[in-house]
């Protein structure tokens, strides 16, 4: 699986954010069901 692939290159360094994604993938798989430019509009940080 892709996340765990994810969480053995990163988690040494950032335990967290596979922690955290595993914990809420259901909202997360949600968003990126999202195509992206939908996704960009949702969580950007650019000014609008």
């Amino acid at each position: 699986m892709a996340m765990d692939a994810f969480a053995k290159a990163r988690d040494d360094k950032y335990p967290q954010i596979s922690k955290s994604w595993r914990a809420h993938w259901e909202n997360l798989n949600t968003l990126f069901s999202y195509p992206p430019d939908i996704r960009k509009a949702i969580y950007t940080t650019n000014a609008i």
